[in-house]
């Protein structure tokens, strides 16, 4: 009876709380009209049932409860839009558009916890406000989908009158909803109720508000946070219903956490791991076959002539699944968030997922050469049958990056031998027909010259130690080479869809710094050198250009970025204040003394 109470009040106050922030928003509209169209508007709608209390999330400093962790990441997730935009604050070349929030918490009822808050300065007073907020409010009570939606769609309505208006709304519960039925539909096709009872009242369910605010706003962007497994049903149904988001993150607070909470889930499978040809060296979308026929093609045709003839049985090879921590998912929203305020592209949506159903495709491989006009493109191996390879991908990604969604991959033999396990990489938005390989040929081309950056890197460290008994051994470093694969796709623009491939990693994956400053400051081996080839590659090309956003397993990098002068390497590339970041954060260790790096 509390809840229904508590749902009507809600309900008498939705047309007076609307018609205020009309009247708010007409009233205190500035003069300038540019600023208000250029607003990004994220709401957090936040799950305040008793459940949010359980501690039970692994941290560095122990278990925390939830409802803390979540304030943590969400407080990162500020920090990372004020660094960000702290960086693009007189870049007139990239119209970086202002960021307002709003936080509000849910359980059978709602509470607005910051209206519209500007991100400006260093926001010490949204950051205040919300700390205040995690301490005062203590989680209780049951869990309503639709409370927590009907506030946000009046959030929302704030944002109503700008021509330009975006709407993000990250929605985060740990639980089963009450208000909405035991089960959710089996099929996003199929309708979900449009509203429910509760002590013969009857009161409107959350799909109306999502709806509601798809309908009032032009870029409207739905983000679901799934805690626990509970709820996953129902947030899963929302996602594919709604065009929305859904993470569901483990209960870790950050990656390090992930790491050594366990070590990864492995599964054995029948495979032989092709790394692809690094030693040929873009701009053209043309696609255009080879005459010669590339390392990778030779040694595929070696395999097959060899399992025909029977001379191979099998091989074995472990491959890991990795696991997202809660703060890696907020990062993620980050990113899109940053995405919405210096793009105009809609972002695909998605479920993040770590293991889903696999899609047939055939497929035809692509490598990076140098054409005839001397530009790098991707082209068709001579000898590559079009449409001539098996693959399978994941229906749905299991990790997101700035800018691209991460798939499961498989490559089969005519015979259905596992051929090449690996990841597949698409663009996070959609993206023009004719720009659906210049897209792959930005990150093609960083980690190509990240790689010749590394076997200078290994070459000097060598050359260093090899008579120094009293040094640590350092292994040499690498970077993932990029293919194409191009799947053939009917429903896609020109019948194709483009994935950029590589091998997958195994082990621990770790981020060792990124594009915007951070670096890890971690003693370990691995962390000195990581760092301290960021900082040789900026002395190496005479302070012209760096490599950052060091990740991967090990020794072996994927998905570097490169800073340059000229912002030569596509739209992550920060130039000259990508260096000063970096040098703002890193101490230079024993490598980069070692190696008589200048201490910047």
């Amino acid at each position: 009876r509390r809840f229904c109470d508590a749902h009507a009040k809600r309900v008498k106050r939705e047309s007076a709380r609307i018609d205020e922030v009309v009247q708010v928003a007409n009233v205190s509209a500035p003069t300038n009209q540019s600023q208000v169209d250029s607003a990004i508007h994220v709401i957090f709608a936040i799950d305040f049932s008793s459940s949010m209390n359980t501690n039970d999330v692994k941290s560095r400093n122990g278990k925390i409860s939830r409802w803390n962790a979540v304030f943590q990441c969400v407080d990162s997730f500020l920090d990372r839009q004020l660094q960000q935009q702290g960086q693009k604050a007189g870049d007139t070349d990239d119209q970086y558009q202002k960021c307002v929030v709003s936080v509000l918490i849910f359980n059978t009822e709602s509470q607005v916890l910051m209206n519209r808050m500007q991100l400006d300065g260093d926001g010490t007073c949204v950051r205040m406000t919300l700390k205040a907020a995690e301490k005062n409010h203590k989680p209780k009570g049951g869990t309503s989908f639709s409370a927590g939606f009907h506030e946000a769609s009046i959030l929302a309505a704030g944002s109503h009158d700008v021509n330009n208006d975006r709407v993000m709304v990250v929605f985060l519960s740990d639980g089963r909803p009450g208000d909405l039925q035991s089960s959710a539909p089996p099929d996003a096709r199929i309708p979900m109720q449009t509203t429910y009872r509760c002590f013969g009242k009857k009161y409107r369910a959350a799909g109306r508000y999502i709806e509601k605010m798809q309908s009032n706003h032009m870029h409207f962007n739905l983000q679901l946070v799934c805690l626990y497994n509970e709820g996953k049903e129902w947030m899963e149904y929302l996602a594919k219903r709604y065009g929305g988001t859904l993470h569901n993150p483990d209960l870790t607070l950050d990656e390090d956490d992930t790491i050594t909470r366990t070590a990864p889930r492995q599964t054995r499978t029948n495979i032989t791991v092709l790394m692809p040809d690094c030693s040929t060296n873009t701009s053209t979308d043309d696609v255009i076959e080879m005459k010669v026929k590339s390392s990778s093609t030779i040694i595929r045709e070696k395999y097959e002539n060899a399992r025909a003839a029977g001379k191979i049985i099998s091989l074995t090879a472990s491959t890991s699944m990795q696991s997202s921590s809660i703060r890696s998912t907020f990062d993620s929203i980050s990113d899109s968030v940053t995405a919405m305020r210096t793009a105009r592209r809609q972002e695909r949506p998605v479920i993040v997922q770590a293991d889903s159903a696999m899609i047939s495709y055939e497929a035809t491989r692509m490598v990076l050469v140098k054409g005839a006009s001397g530009n790098k493109t991707f082209a068709i191996s001579s000898g590559e049958t079009p449409n001539g390879r098996r693959v399978q991908i994941s229906m749905h990604p299991f990790a997101q990056g700035g800018l691209r969604n991460v798939y499961r991959m498989r490559e089969h033999t005519p015979d259905s031998n596992v051929l090449q396990v690996g990841v597949a990489k698409e663009s996070r938005h959609d993206v023009k027909y004719q720009e659906r390989l210049s897209f792959h040929l930005e990150t093609a081309i960083c980690q190509l010259r990240a790689f010749q950056y590394a076997k200078s890197f290994n070459k000097a460290i060598s050359k260093k130690i090899e008579n120094d008994a009293t040094l640590p051994t350092i292994k040499e470093i690498t970077f993932l080479c990029t293919v194409v694969y191009r799947l053939k796709a009917p429903s896609y623009p020109g019948g194709f869809r483009y994935l950029a491939v590589e091998n997958e990693l195994s082990g621990p994956y770790q981020k060792w710094n990124n594009n915007c400053g951070f670096v890890h400051q971690s003693e370990c081996i691995e962390c000195k050198i990581a760092q301290a080839f960021s900082h040789f590659s900026y002395e190496r090309s005479k302070q012209q250009e760096m490599v950052v956003d060091i990740q991967g397993s090990g020794s072996i990098y994927t998905d570097p970025q490169l800073h340059s002068v000229g912002k030569l390497y596509g739209r992550a590339d920060q130039g000259t204040s990508g260096f000063e970041m970096f040098f703002e954060t890193h101490k230079c260790n024993f490598l980069c003394h070692l190696l008589d790096l200048p201490d910047r």
